[in-house]
């Protein structure tokens, strides 16, 4: 059997270095997407704490406000005037509520969009708010914030299903190629074939 000619095996090294290279540069590609994608998406999550935060205040400002002004008045148009007086402050609570809702995605936060929608009810007519019907619908929001943001803060830590799925392969991979020296240096040890 023919020796291979010591050329081969600079062509063979070279073309292994390639491949570690171009394997190399698409770890880092993916790893930087997946910083990337986690980053937005903790951005995406601070804000939206930052409106659930500010909505709650503002729901609850609202139902003290109406409950400060219905003292004393007894009129069938009292929650008609509310909202005609205090359609700015309404108009504010209803801008950060579509801002809530256009952050969640109809599949997957059903229950909190149903919460969204019995606020807007109790906005629209507030002659069926108070301060402890607001107080209980609040702790219902909050609860299901508090469920979503700490859902999405799993996914963050856990990184994007394409980087898990990468990195479950990348361990594959360096396992099959540890396997393969392994079997070649004990074949090469063990089995060497003796020419005549």
């Amino acid at each position: 059997m023919d020796s291979l000619p010591p050329t081969s095996y600079i062509a063979a090294g070279a073309v292994v270095a390639a491949l570690i290279s171009g394997f190399w540069s698409l770890i880092n590609l993916v790893i930087s997407k997946d910083q990337k994608v986690s980053e937005f998406r903790q951005n995406w999550i601070d804000s939206l704490r930052q409106e659930f935060s500010d909505h709650i205040g503002q729901l609850m400002s609202l139902a003290s406000l109406w409950e400060a002004y219905r003292a004393g008045q007894h009129r069938a148009d009292l929650g008609q005037m509310f909202v005609k007086e205090h359609i700015d402050i309404i108009g504010a609570i209803e801008a950060k509520h579509a801002q809530i809702i256009l952050r969640l995605n109809p599949e997957e936060h059903k229950d909190l969009l149903r919460i969204m929608d019995e606020i807007d009810s109790l906005i629209s007519s507030p002659k069926h708010m108070n301060s402890q019907v607001m107080s209980d619908i609040c702790v219902e929001l909050r609860k299901a914030a508090q469920s979503l943001l700490k859902g999405e803060w799993e996914r963050v830590k856990a990184g994007e299903k394409s980087f898990q799925h990468f990195r479950k392969g990348s361990w594959a991979l360096v396992i099959a190629i540890v396997v393969g020296i392994v079997a070649n240096v004990l074949f090469n040890q063990y089995f060497q074939f003796v020419e005549p």
